[in-house]
């Protein structure tokens, strides 16, 4: 009878102890080894659910990141500011799933269905439609860039780069290229997994090396200072390639990263292997009074700064910077002064009273539509006397502002206190156990 209950006590103990290891997150967390160079803390915004080897990444016009699913055969709709996540599109031709996404600035989704060799387009209210056939080229189509009105997507299976309903920008001569992405310049930017090899490709179609040894580079994405980012599959590793071609490790700790995007300066990567989606902070150039600059002139002012390093909301279109003059009273600020708007980071404002003292403001209106001030400077004196040579002198700026509210970080350590929480649970049942196997022995 003994033997009998010590072993119906043993087996509910090894019944349990399977019950608690299969509760335990089977998977680790984007966050939980990853580990970046500029000792930003990296932070997951989504993890499992609807994400089912996530690989291609894109934002649309409202600020929305998407994301495409290979074994889900789906597409993904992430609300940063919420959290919330919803299936956008699915049930895709080929039945693997999108691979390379891209938005046009309508709000159409565009996604290359890798099974089928064509480009999918689906509207603003889900609606699917073939947009691009190339089974007869052969292509399988992975990365898709969109710029200055055309779709441009790189072909894995022959190797070339195609300016969709335009045929072949330029044949690579190798096979398996994946990533793409262009720059502010109109330039573009892919990785090819067979040689380790990004090119540049100009908007005439001339080819260059622009950087070597990468294992296996798959995503690609590039910031408005012109640095790239490109993903290693296998390694787990996310390279920064500066606008000269110098790589170095920027991140490391991933199992198998697909997908990259930048959006207002973080780096978002589709983590395949952990069916997550992680934010890594890019750092940004700090402000400093050098940044803004008065020169006076008779009835007028000229303005010029050096523009905080925040990246265009999508498509890479070029920021547009209003300067408003203002008079400062005890009463507050009086709006509607003299003010100028331009494209560049210089103006000149005319109209102004000669030794009047003005306070500048600089703010940029991005590619959706939001405005932010990333310059509110106060500038003591301005004489607009025509004989002064008076350079003003910044008394005050603030820092770059976002708008945009993320979930809070999943650190490292939340992580391994949820497996503390299973250690104490189990240590405490063996104990139970074990008092009542000590006093069913002592009967």
């Amino acid at each position: 009878m003994r033997h009998r209950t010590t072993t119906t006590l043993w087996t509910g103990f090894a019944l349990f102890l399977v019950l608690i290891l299969g509760l335990a997150p089977s998977t680790a967390r984007a966050d939980s080894a990853v580990t970046l160079t500029n000792g930003a803390t990296p932070v997951v915004v989504a993890q499992g659910g609807l994400l089912s080897q996530p690989y291609g990444l894109a934002f649309s016009p409202h600020g929305d990141l998407y994301v495409s699913n290979v074994t889900g055969n789906s597409v993904t709709k992430i609300v940063l500011t919420s959290g919330v996540l919803s299936t956008f599109a699915s049930g895709f031709p080929g039945n693997m799933g999108l691979r390379g996404l891209a938005f046009d600035p309508s709000g159409n989704l565009y996604g290359s269905d890798f099974a089928t060799e064509t480009i999918e387009m689906i509207s603003l209210q889900g609606v699917l439609s073939q947009y691009a056939d190339y089974t007869t080229a052969g292509n399988r189509p992975m990365g898709l860039t969109y710029d200055q009105g055309n779709l441009y997507s790189a072909a894995w299976g022959n190797g070339a780069v195609y300016r969709v309903g335009s045929g072949v920008l330029v044949d690579t001569g190798s096979n398996f290229i994946e990533g793409l992405t262009h720059d502010v310049a109109g330039n573009l930017y892919l990785t090819n997994g067979s040689n380790g090899t990004v090119y540049k490709i100009t908007a005439q179609g001339n080819k260059s090396v622009f950087a070597t040894g990468i294992e296996n580079p798959v995503g690609i994405a590039i910031d408005i200072q012109g640095n790239l980012y490109v993903s290693s599959l296998d390694t787990g590793v996310i390279s920064k390639i500066t606008s000269s071609g110098t790589v170095s490790t920027f991140a490391s700790g991933f199992t198998h990263p697909a997908g990259l995007v930048v959006f207002d300066g973080n780096l978002f990567v589709a983590d395949s292997g952990t069916n997550s989606i992680a934010k890594l902070p890019l750092q940004r150039a700090s402000l400093s009074p050098s940044h803004v600059r008065a020169t006076p002139g008779n009835h007028s002012a000229t303005i010029s700064w050096d523009p905080a390093p925040i990246d265009p909301r999508e498509l890479f279109v070029p920021p547009v910077y209003t300067v408003d003059l203002i008079i400062h009273s005890f009463n507050g600020y009086w709006h509607g002064g003299p003010s100028c708007t331009t494209s560049s980071t210089t103006c000149t404002v005319s109209g102004l009273t000669n030794g009047q003292k003005y306070w500048v403001n600089v703010t940029e209106t991005n590619a959706s539509g939001s405005t932010e001030a990333f310059h509110a400077t106060t500038v003591t004196p301005v004489s607009m006397a025509a004989t002064t040579t008076t350079v003003a002198t910044v008394t005050s700026t603030t820092a770059p502002t976002t708008t945009s509210t993320l979930p809070s970080p999943v650190h490292a350590t939340k992580h391994q206190s949820s497996w503390l929480v299973y250690l104490a649970a189990l240590l405490i049942t063996a104990l139970f156990l074990f008092i009542v196997y000590t006093r069913r022995s002592r009967r």
